[in-house]
């Protein structure tokens, strides 16, 4: 008996009357369809045929009766497809789900008895990184994705319940990224940085507004007069603008905010713009990518450092691979065509 094919496995399945609908599969598809907006360039990203997506997303659409993804016309290539409200809504749910499932203690990917297995990277949510995540698909290295924000990533790391975790936290006492958050989660000494590039942070609004500075959009926010989109609790965006609001309220010394929507967690930075679109909130923090992404008008922020960490007593051939993708000039010239972003070297 060969004790390497024995798999333990936890994840989230989603049924419909007793049918899957979705898995950690089913969702990388759904990910990156809605990343790249296409299923030609999703089935080349994730190596799936084509014809194997066509049949997923008709046998779900077959067993819900509602459509998970439409056409869309223009754009970069002439169309493509974007998910519909009801597989936003699928997503949303595994999402928080899988949510759930790590703080049990448990985790969506697969461990064998031999300790052998695939790359855990626990992230924050970014558009880029899903070029990585290719280049090692095509690799033939299995990839983990868990999209959970900064904070809780850390904590995944922490708990040695993931190999990698890419993240962007801002400490505004050091102005120094992720660095200090190392240190509060007791992981300085046990991992190393294998990589990080630049995003460009803007607030992006909805038409029919106009503002001359960041201060103007802050004051709305705070007293309530604008409705603010905003990403999840211990994502790194969340906390910058946590910050913004709370630098902003000392300068003018305000007591309290009367900050209107920030109850509502959103789990990616198209979570944000896709609100502001429906006309459900007026401003949120995102990446200048996606406020271009969407066609949406913006006003510059900062330029934030996201970065990569890998532990160190997991270092293997996986991570090496990793490591040398982040840095390879290839991926710098990937990185400079994106609007919004550009490569950091220490």
């Amino acid at each position: 008996m060969d004790y390497d094919d024995i798999v333990i496995r936890f994840d989230v399945v989603i049924e419909y009357k007793g049918h899957k609908v979705l898995d950690r599969r089913i969702a990388s598809i759904f990910k990156m369809l809605k990343e790249r907006g296409s299923m030609l360039s999703a089935s080349r990203a994730l190596g799936v045929p084509y014809s194997k997506i066509y049949d997923i997303i008709a046998r779900i659409e077959r067993i819900t009766g509602k459509k998970v993804v439409e056409a869309k016309r223009g754009g970069r290539g002439g169309g493509g497809v974007v998910l519909t409200e009801f597989g936003e809504k699928l997503i949303s749910l595994y999402e928080i789900a899988l949510t759930k499932l790590i703080e049990t203690g448990l985790s969506s990917y697969s461990q064998t008895i031999s300790g052998e297995k695939g790359l855990v990277v626990a992230h924050s949510h970014d558009p880029a990184l899903s070029v990585v995540f290719s280049a090692l698909s095509r690799d033939g290295v299995e990839v983990s994705s868990m999209c959970l924000g900064s904070g809780l990533s850390l904590a995944m790391l922490s708990l040695e319940l993931a190999d990698v975790v890419c993240i962007h936290l801002y400490d505004p006492e050091s102005k120094m990224y992720n660095t200090p958050y190392l240190d509060r989660f007791w992981l300085t000494d046990r991992v190393e940085r294998i990589g990080g590039y630049q995003r460009e942070i803007v607030f992006i609004y909805r038409d029919g507004l106009k503002f001359k500075s960041i201060e103007n959009i802050l004051h709305g926010i705070v007293t309530g007069e604008l409705v603010v989109a905003s990403r999840n609790r211990g994502s790194g965006t969340r906390l910058l603008l946590e910050s913004l609001l709370k630098d902003y309220m000392n300068r003018f010394s305000l007591d309290s905010a009367n900050v209107r929507g920030i109850g509502k967690e959103l789990y990616t930075h198209d979570d944000v713009a896709e609100l502001i679109k429906r006309g459900e909130a007026d401003v949120g923090l995102t990446l200048r990518y996606v406020a271009d992404r969407h066609g949406l008008k913006y006003m510059h922020v900062t330029w934030e450092l996201y970065e990569c960490y890998a532990l160190k007593s997991r270092s293997n051939s996986y991570i090496d691979r990793f490591k040398n993708i982040l840095h390879s000039q290839q991926f710098k010239s990937i990185l400079t065509g994106i609007p919004g972003y550009r490569p950091y070297t220490i």
